[in-house]
């Protein structure tokens, strides 16, 4: 007796709906194919091997002009599925993650390799259609209805209970159940058995919450659900890297650092690489190639090229959902496409440094950018001579960092964001240190500009071309964390992570102040005043 909660009474007109026609009869074996002593071969052949399954039961024809060649992730995908462990794959948009992992699984059922297989996501219902498609492709794809005539028990929301001929010629069953975080899979288990293989797909979304707290349970979720299964269990989890705040991102962090459980694998594959790289798993090794993950499907030759292919929303889009590199979403003012570098600084260039000394809150992972900016009157523009942002321990390493900047170039002043108290605070600071390492530190120029009533300075100068920043600094992980904030700012306090374009702002204000930009050269003083 088939039970359908989620189908149409008419399983063609529901077929039609859901598939558009995904499985024509005219893919269906040929009477060759069709007789007994093929079929037999063709079960004995598939049995270890995906791809000769996936050849067989969902050939060129099934896809309608859209088939293209497996990519390498498409590849890894079905080889981890046969290693115990948690694989997370961090994978491109519209590169075959999703429809792999379906294939994948349905591969292991019909082979008896699994008994109960879980699927998972973020909520249930997401859930509920990855049993759905499972259902559609086995039940209307009349290849795998002729070799292993699959008969449904029980196909709902919650579960699929199928049956199935295997190459041995005996009917094999499988539980197919889903679950979320809402629904936990401690103590599944059906006829004795426990889960032997979970497909995760959508575990977690833009529309998750990201407090520590909910990514804390989500990680805690996972781990119960792995613990749940047999040794032997595969859990596969595709993904992609949207946010530095998410719990999948944090699980990546953690792996780079050697931190996390073994039995974790990691795997990242961009839309476009930069250069060919090899991902190892077990004894098996793949290759990503430099360009295009996926050339057969998008044959672009620059990353501009599958840009315009894939068509992403905005720049945060491609970064995160395509390049596996999450950055926050566009901000108001700096726009990326207007990012210029500079080749060589001018020999005419007049420079200060500003800083907002605040070194609060840095065990939580908060910044402190460190500007040096000039201005060139020969070419009216605006350098970046030198820039930092990263946590400081302490007072006395942010003032190395300040002098470390002042050695590769002369600058003619120097400003601290600061008020009354700060001023006093930092005035102590940089007395002690000058007595403790006999060292005469500049003098230090306090300011309290209102960054937001400011910002407009900058963004015109930067929309206008006019302010370069130094060469490869986009490429470095200083820069990186340098242009992350400042491409995402938004004119309001970020919760810490505003830094950058605030130093940026300041400077800008600062160095017009010292009357260093074009029209004032005149009045160009070098600061010779020290503690």
């Amino acid at each position: 007796m088939e039970v359908f909660s989620f189908l149409d009474k008419s399983f063609e007109s529901y077929k039609e709906k859901k598939t558009g026609g995904l499985f024509p009869s005219s893919v269906d074996f040929s009477d060759k194919e069709k007789t007994e002593e093929a079929r037999i071969k063709r079960l004995k052949r598939i049995q270890d091997d995906y791809w000769s399954f996936d050849k067989e039961y969902f050939p060129p024809a099934f896809y309608q002009d859209t088939y293209s060649k497996p990519n390498v992730m498409q590849k890894y995908i079905a080889a981890v599925s046969d290693i115990p462990g948690i694989h997370i794959i961090f994978g491109s948009r519209k590169k075959g993650k999703s429809p792999t992992g379906r294939k994948v699984l349905i591969h292991k059922i019909l082979t008896g390799k699994v008994k109960f297989p879980l699927v998972f996501s973020e909520d249930l219902l997401t859930a509920a259609n990855i049993l759905s498609d499972i259902y559609l492709l086995i039940r209307f794809n009349p290849r795998i209805q002729h070799d292993f005539k699959p008969e449904f028990i029980v196909a709902n929301n919650d579960q699929l209970q199928v049956s199935f001929i295997q190459a041995n010629g005996e009917r094999g069953m499988c539980f197919v159940q889903d679950f979320s975080y809402r629904r936990s899979a401690r103590g599944m288990t059906t006829l004795f058995a426990r889960p032997d293989f979970i497909l995760g797909d959508d575990i977690e979304t833009l529309d998750s919450s990201f407090t520590p707290e909910s990514v804390e349970l989500r990680r805690q979720k996972i781990s119960e659900a792995y613990s749940s299964c047999t040794d032997k269990t595969s859990f596969l989890i595709f993904a992609n890297d949207f946010s530095t705040k998410s719990m999948l991102h944090l699980l990546r962090k953690l792996k780079e650092e050697n931190l996390l459980a073994s039995h974790f694998s990691i795997a990242v594959f961009e839309a476009w690489s930069a250069k060919k790289r090899a991902i190892k798993i077990g004894e098996q090794t793949f290759t990503i190639p430099k360009g295009a993950l996926w050339p057969d499907r998008y044959p672009a030759a620059t990353e501009k090229e599958l840009r315009a292919m894939l068509k992403p929303a905005d720049d945060a889009d491609w970064q995160g959902n395509f390049q596996q590199n999450p950055v926050p979403p566009e901000g108001i003012y700096f726009k990326r496409e207007f990012y210029q570098e500079w080749n060589s600084l001018p020999k005419d260039l007049k420079a200060i440094i500003y800083t907002d000394p605040n070194l609060s809150k840095k065990g939580k992972g908060d910044t402190t950018a460190i500007t040096g900016l000039g201005y060139s009157p020969e070419t009216d523009k605006y350098y970046i001579a030198g820039a930092v942002c990263k946590s400081f321990a302490d007072s006395n390493e942010l003032l190395f960092a300040l002098l470390k900047l002042r050695e590769k170039r002369q600058y003619l002043g120097l400003g601290f964001d600061g008020h009354v108290s700060q001023e006093s605070s930092w005035t102590q600071h940089v007395k002690n240190f000058s007595r403790i390492h006999q060292f005469a530190f500049p003098i230090i120029e306090y300011k309290n500009y209102h960054v937001n009533d400011l910002a407009k300075n900058l963004q015109l100068v930067y929309n206008e071309g006019r302010l370069l920043f130094p060469p490869g600094f986009s490429l470095s992980e200083e820069g990186e964390r340098y242009l992350t904030q400042f491409f995402a700012f938004k004119g309001t306090k970020q919760g810490g992570v505003d830094d950058a374009p605030d130093s940026g702002i300041c400077a800008l204000e600062f160095l017009h102040e010292r009357k260093l930009v074009k029209g004032n050269s005149q009045e160009v003083r070098v600061v010779k005043d020290y503690y």
